[in-house]
């Protein structure tokens, strides 16, 4: 069955691997309840499990940087329902279980943050690396990402320099150096350009040596240096000052950071910098690693339509979110204006509670291995996606 699964997603068909994949779990889980409960057989049912979690994952991933945010937030539920505390059989690998929330819980933040959602995104990245306890250096770069958006410069510092400390003189993959050569660079530009600027230079001299000049990622870091230092050229140009008062190149004076005039003690969390103009030096481009995507992948530029945050983070984030059950029937989207995708499933996590002692296979509907929560929800969310598309 899984090798079919397989066939179904060389060919395209990510949905129904993943429907065919569940059935295959939910007949090894009632093989297991029918009598032959050894531990090696329970050992199968979590790898199984896992596998199944982390092709969800894939596949959001692969959904979002399509731009279809409703079905990998779909699948993104289903990876956390299954990964719940008292879901069968991850329940028995606690340590395995909490490694797939905070994989799961750090893409959805990547989704979030790839849609202007800055302090949602921080959220979830922070209560992933909760979860898992694990100081990832991959975590620690996504996270300096999201805070420089935020314009949390000195936080985004700390955590470039983390990543840092936590690659090592030899990563497994050297290009993560420059990339955190490169985001530091970005979280020192309002604290101290002249670093910054040796920053940019380190990290454009390790993408070249790892791997190589004509790279994606190379050609970012050396245009965002490029704006950066035509934003100290322009700061040294007496007719842009007020007051034609001479400012040093390394002091705090206000100048354009993704197209937005702030100085470095803003920290307010919540706005984003909005775009303005149409010049390409007021578009700054991130790199953005995360479990599914290459590290090397860069996001191409483009505005922030969102405007200020819907959402501050949270004060104190759950270290393990509840088990979930199916979620209600949800009212058209689009028919409260006021009530957002990121809040609608927040309440459903804050409603729902936590179904004790039931296993997974116990909540699995008796029709067929198919599972509503998973495939039809995401189905339709595809198929409103290309309607959109088509009007």
């Amino acid at each position: 069955m899984e090798y079919k699964a397989a066939t179904l997603e060389a060919s395209g068909k990510h949905m129904e691997c993943l429907q065919l994949m569940e059935k295959a779990l939910q007949i090894r889980c009632k093989e297991f309840e029918s009598g032959e409960q050894t531990p090696s057989f329970l050992s199968e049912l979590c790898d199984t499990t896992e596998r199944l979690v982390m092709k969800c994952n894939a596949f959001a991933v692969k959904s979002f940087k399509e731009g279809k945010y409703d079905v990998a937030s779909t699948l993104f539920d289903y990876a956390l329902e299954i990964t719940a505390e008292n879901s069968f059989p991850l329940r028995e690998f606690d340590m395995k279980r909490k490694h797939l929330i905070g994989v799961t819980l750090n893409n959805y933040g990547c989704m979030e943050r790839r849609r202007g959602h800055f302090a949602e995104a921080l959220s979830y990245m922070q209560r992933s690396m909760e979860c898992t306890g694990q100081q990832s250096a991959v975590a620690f770069l996504n996270m300096s990402a999201v805070q420089t958006q935020l314009r949390l410069c000195e936080d985004a510092a700390q955590s470039a320099i983390r990543a840092m400390q936590n690659l090592g003189p030899n990563p497994e993959d050297p290009s993560l150096i420059a990339v955190a050569h490169h985001n530091l660079a970005m979280a020192l530009e309002l604290i101290n350009p002249k670093r910054a600027l040796e920053e940019y230079r380190a990290a454009l001299n390790v993408a070249h040596v790892t791997i190589g000049k004509n790279s994606d990622t190379a050609a970012t870091i050396e245009r965002n240096m490029q704006r950066f230092v035509q934003i100290l050229e322009r700061q040294q140009q007496p007719a842009l000052r007020m007051d034609n008062v001479p400012v040093a190149v390394g002091a705090l004076a206000p100048h354009t950071w993704c197209g937005s005039s702030v100085r470095a003690k803003s920290k307010r969390m919540g706005e984003s910098p909005a775009h303005k103009g149409d010049s390409r030096e007021n578009l700054t481009m991130d790199i953005f690693p995360h479990p599914f995507i290459n590290s090397a992948d860069n996001l191409s530029p483009r505005r922030n339509e969102y405007g200020t945050f819907s959402h501050r983070p949270r004060s104190s984030p759950r270290k393990v979110l509840p088990p979930v059950k199916p979620a209600p029937k949800q009212p058209p989207r689009g028919s409260d204006t006021n009530h957002t995708s990121v809040q609608s499933r927040k309440d459903r996590l804050s409603t729902s509670s936590p179904a004790s002692g039931r296993s997974f296979v116990q909540s699995v509907p008796k029709n067929g291995g198919r599972l509503p929560s998973l495939v039809q929800p995401a189905r339709q969310a595809a198929a409103a996606t290309t309607v959109q598309a088509a009007a």
